[in-house]
């Protein structure tokens, strides 16, 4: 489900859904997406005090956030151009980092993530996780820019059990 207060942006993020493999989105089927303007505090969705991991307010910060099973997002954050980060897929990969965990916790947190990916990702594994996802489903269909910091080929050559991972997650049953 995606309520977006935005219809550009929504337009956008349902496009994106619809690259992830079928797979990964029965994984997330129960995962809600939001999207607001500017301020997630005020229809009461988000707390004013929540803090993300990285300790800024989440209530302007795009985020996934397990309480509520959703990936919280900003206008700033969406219809991005192609082969830039693309930060729906970074929280997309932390929900799916959470329902891989069944909702107990977070699988990268009992996973060996291999080496960081970047300065970011060395904050936890729950962060090199969503970094490689990011990485890895952005470059599925992104042909390989020296502008992308992060490529499959960084991922399996720093990360490669998430690699093997993500390669096994999307196969088709």
């Amino acid at each position: 489900m995606v309520k977006c207060y935005h219809s550009k942006a929504k337009t956008w993020i349902e496009s994106q859904i619809k690259r992830i493999p079928f797979p990964i989105r029965e994984i997330l089927r129960e995962v809600r997406v939001y999207c607001f303007r500017t301020d997630a505090s005020v229809d009461g969705t988000i707390s004013r005090n929540r803090r993300t991991t990285d300790g800024r307010p989440s209530c302007h910060t795009s985020h996934f956030n397990e309480e509520l099973n959703a990936i919280i997002l900003f206008a700033k954050d969406v219809c991005i151009e192609e082969g830039t980060f693309n930060m729906f897929l970074h929280e997309v990969g932390h929900a799916l980092d959470w329902r891989l965990g069944q909702k107990r916790l977070y699988i990268s947190e009992y996973l060996d993530c291999g080496e960081s990916l970047d300065k970011y990702a060395s904050l936890s594994p729950r962060e090199q996780f969503a970094q490689a996802f990011e990485a890895w489903f952005r470059s599925h269909d992104t042909p390989t820019s020296s502008a992308l910091e992060h490529t499959r080929e960084k991922v399996l050559e720093k990360a490669p059990r998430l690699f093997y991972l993500f390669q096994e997650l999307t196969k088709e049953p």
